[in-house]
């Protein structure tokens, strides 16, 4: 359900433990933090969405969880090296 803003609490307290000690061990494991693994969870089904549909990027962001339009589009940007408009031309030559 990464759409949603995961909180560090709950999650903490799904894994029985302190915010601390799940930020340290969710690092350990992934080797990345929280925020930037769902930016990549979201982004990536971004991709997938703006590969097999034609709907509005605006839509999709919304869809994968991003309040605002900028914020999708400058997170697409850094991860991808793209903006989602040229990444969906570049699927579709």
């Amino acid at each position: 359900r990464f759409d949603e803003t995961p909180s560090v609490a709950a999650l903490a307290d799904l894994a029985r433990t302190s915010t601390r000690s799940f930020h340290r061990l969710f690092k350990r494991h992934t080797r990345t933090t929280l925020s930037d693994y769902v930016a990549r969870l979201r982004i990536g089904r971004a991709c997938s969405m703006l590969i097999e549909s034609d709907r509005p990027i605006a839509r999709i962001a919304e869809d994968v969880g991003y309040g605002t339009l900028a914020h999708f589009n400058r997170q697409f940007r850094e991860l991808k090296g793209a903006t989602p408009r040229d990444f969906r031309r570049g699927f579709r030559r």
